[in-house]
């Protein structure tokens, strides 16, 4: 249902957007996905140096 709201709104505002809007920078892509790499990698980190913890998360993970 929200999706569903989200995605009429989106619609409707589309040429309102596409008008008043500046259009993305690849600078500003890259910038995105750099500090999503960096937050996701910082969270990470700290698990990484326990190699049990490790091995608990790929058992878990284990199909």
């Amino acid at each position: 249902m929200q999706m569903e709201a989200i995605l009429l709104d989106k619609t409707l505002r589309k040429e309102w957007l596409l008008a008043h809007c500046r259009p993305l920078l690849f600078a500003q892509i890259a910038g995105a996905i750099l500090l999503c790499l960096i937050f996701s990698l910082s969270n990470i980190m700290p698990y990484a140096e326990d190699p049990e913890c490790v091995l608990e998360v790929s058992k878990v993970l284990e199909f």
